[in-house]
């Protein structure tokens, strides 16, 4: 008895191949023909759409990943580092006090370095020889404008007792806020500005 053949069709929801080749054989046996093209699998259209919308969450995670380290990137040193101008006024006449220039770098603690500092104002309070400190905490950073909270302190040397303390929020190229300042003969408080030059 010679072997005969015949071909079924698989049900539609499998993919490749969608159909085989059923060889009788002498003796109640039959061998089954399936070639499966190199690399292609059974599955169904529900598998298949499975397999799609997990490719879909990987690129959204993705993206957000990335989206997210581009926000949060450490570039807000570059707008606060730099020279920058301040005045002081009084908080009960609203005339000019005290004014100086300054450099400044953000260290990778949120500590300040703060150099080539001079009150361009002839000071009483600040003979020579004083001292600065200061801090930085960022609170946002936006399309590249930086916000957060802005803290100076200035210590004075001769005469010596004497300390100017700034405390205000950062926006952009401009710092605002308010300043104290105590000492031996040497009191005052009112609000500062400091732009970026």
């Amino acid at each position: 008895m010679s072997p005969r053949s015949a071909r079924f069709r698989l049900p539609t929801h499998l993919t490749r191949p969608k159909s085989f080749t059923l060889r009788l054989q002498s003796g109640n046996s039959a061998s089954v023909c399936m070639p499966l093209p190199r690399g292609r699998h059974l599955i169904s259209k529900n598998q298949r759409g499975e397999v799609l919308r997990m490719k879909k969450l990987g690129v959204a995670i993705l993206l957000v990943a990335g989206l997210t380290l581009a926000g949060c990137g450490s570039n807000h040193p570059a707008n606060i580092n730099g020279n920058w101008t301040a005045t002081l006024t009084d908080s009960t006449s609203g005339t000019q006090v005290f004014a100086f220039t300054t450099s400044i770098v953000e260290n990778s603690d949120g500590t300040l370095s703060i150099s080539k500092f001079s009150f361009s104002t002839k000071e009483s309070c600040f003979g020579s020889g004083e001292t600065e400190s200061g801090t930085f905490a960022l609170s946002g950073n936006f399309n590249g404008s930086v916000t957060g909270t802005f803290g100076m302190v200035v210590k004075s040397g001769t005469p010596s007792g004497n300390l100017l303390t700034l405390a205000g929020k950062i926006n952009g190229n401009t710092i605002t806020g308010t300043w104290t300042l105590v000492g031996t003969g040497c009191t005052g408080s009112g609000t500062f500005t400091m732009n970026k030059s």
